[in-house]
């Protein structure tokens, strides 16, 4: 017969759990141990929420963004502008235009330029983007408008507000301001005032090619379209006037005379039914030293190639040595000879 017999056998270890790859944390218990069965008696335990509890913070995001997709254009609009306080703002209207392209919605700045210097004076800029709020495209429009400094200038007031209220005072002050022409083009007028010594380069120049007498700065109704709206402006006297023409008029003279050294001005008169002409007959490079010899050799040359050189009788023999002389006497004369037949 079969006896049966029971024999005890070990059992097998538990496998300890696997440790995270990687881990930043490990939680475990006060006492080190690892053990999920926490005795939950000693915690507090959790309060009953009341209705007054329920409106928290999540519900009032959900509200926002309810209210953001409900309103029009316009308060949107508005309660974006709220958020508005970079100083580059002020170089533009203080209300945007809405407008769609393409089914996109964008804020449309207008330049508050007067007459704006850029190819437009209109800047987009599209919402629900990532560069919704950007003013990099503002500030470059600005920069070529209004000039970098005037930029430098807004930044440094901190905020808007102050910029715009600062810009207005420039922009009505600086109708007058420094201005380029480029060839034919359109004469453009920068939003800089002129400082002194520009106003009175300007003023240099326009007494001088507009042939305007020294007095005109003292005249009543020059000075109300000068100053008014901009009482500061500086309109220099008279007398400073015309120191400035004449300084200005030394400094010319001497600059041109280095560039005429090398050339030779001859002009002719004559007379052409009835009436006596003078004209420019030529001018002349002459790099070599403008001695008497060689001025009479220039001026003969440019008798031939004009082909009057028979009309002023035998130059070579008869009056060579005369106007030798004469231009012997006088060697320095460099920038014109007239020469009367």
């Amino acid at each position: 017969s079969r006896r049966v017999t029971i024999e005890e056998v070990p059992e097998p270890p538990v496998a300890s759990r696997p440790q995270p790859q990687g881990p930043n944390r490990i939680l475990e218990a006060a006492d080190g141990s690892d053990d999920d069965d926490v005795d939950m008696t000693d915690l507090p335990s959790l309060e009953p929420l009341d209705d007054d509890d329920l409106d928290g913070s999540d519900e009032e995001v959900e509200e926002d963004e309810v209210e953001a997709e409900d309103e029009d254009d316009e308060a949107e609009l508005c309660r974006m502008m709220k958020k508005w306080d970079a100083p580059v703002y002020a170089f533009f209207k203080p209300t945007p235009a809405v407008e769609y392209v393409s089914g996109r919605k964008a804020h449309v700045f207008e330049c508050a330029a007067g007459q704006c210097r850029c190819k437009t004076r209109y800047v987009r800029r599209f919402l629900y983007t990532r560069d919704s709020s950007s003013t990099s495209n503002l500030r470059r429009h600005a920069k070529v408008c209004w000039g970098v400094d005037a930029v430098t200038a807004a930044d440094d007031t901190g905020d808007a507000p102050t910029a715009r209220g600062a810009m207005a005072n420039l922009k009505d002050g600086s109708i007058t301001a420094a201005f380029e022409r480029a060839g034919k083009g359109k004469v453009t007028y920068s939003h800089r005032q002129h400082t002194k010594a520009e106003s009175r380069a300007e003023f240099v120049r326009w007494v001088a090619e507009s042939k305007r007498p020294f007095q005109i700065v003292n005249d009543h109704g020059f000075r109300a379209l000068m100053k008014t709206g901009r009482p500061e402006i500086y309109i220099p006297s008279a007398e400073t006037v015309s120191r400035d023409v004449k300084k200005v008029f030394v400094r010319v003279r001497e600059h041109i005379a280095t560039m005429l050294q090398a050339y030779v001005a001859i002009t002719v008169h004559l007379e052409h039914e009835g009436n006596p002409l003078t004209m420019l007959l030529d001018i002349v490079e002459v790099a070599k030293s403008h001695t008497g010899e060689n001025l009479a050799l220039e001026f003969a040359e440019v008798l031939g190639t004009f082909g009057i050189k028979d009309k002023v009788g035998d130059f070579e023999r008869s009056r060579a040595e005369g106007l030798y002389l004469h231009f012997a006497a006088d060697s320095q004369c460099h920038c014109r000879q007239c020469i009367e037949q």
